[in-house]
């Protein structure tokens, strides 16, 4: 999921050269989980955005480009 909101950015805005996430999973009884990435700017191959479309339905994430 982290992965395509840092895509969907880069997407919707390709002035932007590098995304980071950053995203945490609060404590509970199986533990706790960080997660940090970093994804350049893409060459958005038709595969990619595909891929990337479906990805965000599937997530429910950042449905409508960013302003």
């Amino acid at each position: 999921m982290l992965q395509t909101y840092c895509l969907a950015a880069l997407h919707d805005d390709r002035d932007l050269k590098l995304c980071v996430g950053i995203a945490m999973m609060t404590i509970s009884d199986t533990g706790e989980s960080e997660d940090l990435v970093a994804y350049p700017q893409q060459e958005w191959t038709p595969e990619l955005i595909e891929k990337l479309r479906v990805d965000r339905e599937n997530f429910e994430v950042l449905q409508k480009p960013l302003n």
